[in-house]
């Protein structure tokens, strides 16, 4: 399905809920280099091109500055930066989730936030915890609200965490896996870890990353 024909968010919302009139977490995991923070920023500025009221918290300060300087002139764009301390993360979501009705959140990433608090935690159980937490609050806000999330995370702590005791809260999960790489472009897989609706590695979509933008092929069918 051609990339320039569907918006991508409007997509993705059907995807993960359907025709229902709640919202949903997506949790998406891969490499660095996989092509998780282009994926955002790419569903982002579709569901900004339609009115949609979108918050990303960039915890990795992956944005190029091109994309972040595009979105920022939408007057329905927040955006919070390379905040790394999660207890911080949580008081932050937490008031910007009383103030606004958001329709899309991005949070990029959830690994780097964990592991930045972890090597200063004393208690390093609390540091997952807080991890659930946060997952809990993002869930309870998307089936609140309506509203759609985006979670990334990195390979390591998923398949450390990934058998359900800190993850479970995200019922669609998506592994990005980079098939080749070239000067030119990069070819992305996105393939299915959990879903309600798709078995276990059913490829969902290729992705295409080259100097023209983030092309989307989806695979399946809403």
């Amino acid at each position: 399905m051609s990339s320039q024909k569907i918006n991508h968010f409007e997509f993705l919302k059907k995807l993960i809920v359907g025709d229902e009139k709640i919202g949903g977490v997506l949790l998406i995991w891969g490499e660095s280099g996989s092509g998780k923070t282009s994926f955002m920023v790419r569903v982002c500025k579709d569901a900004l091109k339609i009115g949609k009221k979108v918050l990303f918290f960039d915890v990795e300060g992956n944005i190029k500055p091109e994309d972040l300087a595009e979105m920022k002139k939408f007057d329905n764009f927040t955006y919070c930066l390379h905040i790394t301390d999660i207890n911080e993360i949580v008081r932050t979501i937490e008031t910007d989730l009383k103030r606004d009705n958001y329709d899309l959140i991005c949070f990029d990433s959830i690994g780097l936030a964990v592991m930045s608090t972890y090597v200063e935690e004393a208690n390093k159980f609390q540091v997952f915890q807080r991890r659930a937490n946060l997952m809990s609050l993002l869930t309870r806000y998307a089936l609140l609200k309506g509203a759609i999330v985006i979670v990334s995370d990195q390979p390591t702590l998923e398949g450390e965490l990934g058998k359900g005791r800190y993850t479970y809260y995200a019922k669609e999960k998506w592994f990005f896996k980079k098939i080749s790489a070239s000067p030119t472009a990069t070819i992305i897989s996105v393939l299915v870890t959990t879903s309600r609706r798709f078995g276990a590695n059913t490829n969902l979509a290729t992705i295409k990353i080259d100097n023209s933008g983030v092309h989307i092929a989806w695979k399946v069918k809403v």
